[in-house]
C-alpha cells in the first residue's frame, strides 16, 4: 500500500520548510518518518517537525470506507486547505460502478457531491477483487441508498 507523508518544520512558530513525500510501501514510510525526525548532522531528534501520514489515493481509484462499509470511486483528493493545514478529504462519486461513473463524467447522470474523511478509507484494487470473485460492483453496499434509483437516460428524457 502507498502512503503520502506531509511535513512541516517550524522555527519560533513560523513554518520554514514543508513538503510532501509519496512512499511506495511501509518500509519506505518508516525510513521517511525517521529521516524527518532525526537530525543526521547532530544525531538528535527534531522537535519542530509536524508530520501527517495518509494512505495514498488517486483519482479514479476505488476506496472502501471502513466505517460505513461502502465503496466509491475517487473523484478528487483534498489534502491541504488554504491555511496549509492537512484536512484529508476525498470527493467521491455517488456509486462504485465504473461504467456509471463514466456516464456521470460525460453528463448522462447527475453527480451527487459526497465527501469522505481520508482516515476512514482504504484504497484497493477492485479489478483484482472482482476477478477473484471477492467483490461485486454496483451493489447496494457500493452506492448511496438515497440515489440508488438514479439510472442512465438520454438527455431528452430529463
Amino acid at each position: 500500500m502507498k502512503y503520502v507523508v506531509y511535513w512541516k518544520k517550524r522555527v519560533e512558530g513560523k513554518i520554514v520548510d514543508s513538503g510532501r513525500n509519496v512512499c511506495s510501501n511501509e518500509e519506505v514510510l518508516a525510513a521517511t518518518i525517521q529521516n524527518l525526525h532525526i537530525d543526521s548532522e547532530y544525531m538528535r531528534i527534531r522537535k519542530n517537525v509536524e508530520i501527517k501520514v495518509f494512505p495514498y489515493f488517486e483519482e479514479g481509484q476505488m476506496v472502501l470506507n471502513i466505517k460505513t462499509l461502502q465503496t466509491r470511486i475517487v473523484r478528487s483528493v483534498i489534502t491541504m486547505d488554504e491555511m496549509g493545514f492537512n484536512v484529508g478529504k476525498l470527493i467521491v462519486y455517488n456509486n462504485d460502478n465504473p461504467a456509471e461513473v463514466e456516464l456521470q463524467k460525460n453528463g448522462y447522470m447527475p453527480i451527487i457531491h459526497e465527501e469522505w474523511d481520508m482516515h476512514n478509507c482504504v484504497p484497493f484494487d477492485w479489478k483484482k477483487a472482482h476477478d477473484e470473485h471477492y467483490f461485486q460492483i454496483g451493489t447496494e453496499m457500493g452506492m448511496n441508498s438515497k440515489y440508488a434509483k438514479i439510472q442512465a437516460c438520454e438527455m431528452s428524457e430529463w
